[in-house]
């Protein structure tokens, strides 16, 4: 039952949602894997780019590749500095707070979970070390305790880092340095435009996934 409170909201009664989004990765994964594609978990801390391709290195890696797509969020600007290009990126950091429930709470998709519902109504911007802001936590906490008075205590905390640009808007495009980079950043969160296509751009993931890829 619902706290007593005012409020405004948009609704779309034709809207839908993914339940399971590792679900959903995970079969465009196999569906690629069946198509000749090859995943190489690997931590990428180089890139070098020169007249024969591309050079990735990291902790027991080197490859040379013939392309290189740099898509790895807000992970993405020190690669960016090693192709060559200086992109205003930063880090903005989520947090939610996830509750399990014997029965749904809400009776519209609102984040869902297989059995529950998180709360993640705030942000900031703080890069990827610093260490997680308990304050911002507890203000989550307090905050859906308005709704739902009677809530339990949280079923897990969570912090996820989203790449932020001043103008909201994503980064694609091939690099000014090289052909053989090109840059695809995820939009910036709440983007407010329609994707950019740049002339520049060249975005590094410290680590997480790169592609060799063949063409």
């Amino acid at each position: 039952m619902l706290a007593a409170f005012e409020a405004q909201g948009l609704y779309f009664p034709d809207s839908i949602n993914v339940s399971d989004p590792k679900a959903v990765m995970a079969r465009l994964a196999a569906a690629a894997s069946a198509r000749g594609a090859q995943f190489m978990p690997a931590s990428v801390t180089g890139l070098a780019a020169g007249a024969g391709g591309v050079r990735l290195t990291g902790p027991d890696l080197a490859i040379a590749a013939q392309k290189v797509v740099i898509a790895a969020g807000a992970r993405s600007r020190p690669l960016a500095a090693q192709a060559g290009d200086r992109i205003p990126l930063d880090t903005e950091r989520g947090y939610h707070l996830e509750f399990q429930t014997a029965a749904p709470l809400l009776n519209r998709p609102v984040c869902p979970v297989d059995l529950g519902f998180y709360m993640t109504p705030t942000v900031e911007l703080g890069g990827l070390k610093a260490p997680p802001n308990p304050r911002r936590l507890a203000l989550l906490d307090r905050g859906v305790r308005q709704f739902f008075p009677e809530l339990g205590q949280p079923s897990s905390q969570w912090l996820g880092f989203r790449p932020s640009l001043p103008d909201s808007r994503p980064v694609i495009g091939r690099s000014t340095k090289s052909l053989d980079v090109i840059d695809t950043t995820k939009r910036p969160h709440r983007s407010r435009h329609r994707p950019t296509v740049f002339e520049y751009k060249a975005i590094g993931p410290q680590g997480h996934l790169a592609t060799r890829a063949e063409l």
